[in-house]
């Protein structure tokens, strides 16, 4: 089990497959985690739930990974300090620039759990100087 185990984690992906194997792998590591297919699903979620991690895609449909990025920032600040960008894509000059600006941590697929949970640690501790948000189970 992860050291980080525990956290509340939003996984946002517009592949089934990839999304439910984020969502099982965090799992079995201790998380609690929940899905979004589109970053317009995800916003509802993301006003409601409390999240120390959001792990989206770059690339998607309707809200790409940093217009998503942006509209949090928008509603919640404090939130977007939250965002492990995941992609297996080759970065444009436009997502380089938008990861500098913002700062947000990005792994490029394939990417070993280690790499997760390093990130999602390293976020946890950013955010919060420490691993918060756990969610207690009572």
């Amino acid at each position: 089990m992860s050291p980080a185990a525990g956290l509340r984690i939003l996984v946002v992906d517009d592949n089934p497959d990839v999304a439910r194997t984020f969502s099982e792998v965090l799992s079995a590591e201790g998380h609690f985690v929940d899905i979004a297919d589109t970053s317009g699903a995800a916003l509802p979620l993301i006003e409601t739930g409390v999240y120390a991690v959001v792990l989206t895609d770059m690339r998607m449909p309707d809200l790409d990974g940093p217009a998503l990025y942006r509209e949090v920032f928008a509603r919640c600040p404090p939130l977007a300090k939250s965002f492990l960008f995941i992609t297996g894509d080759s970065f444009s000059n436009d997502a380089r620039r938008f990861l500098s600006e913002t700062g947000a941590v990005c792994l490029t697929k394939p990417c070993t759990l280690d790499e997760i949970e390093s990130a999602i640690e390293r976020i946890a501790v950013q955010r919060h100087g420490r691993a918060q948000e756990r969610v207690t189970t009572s």
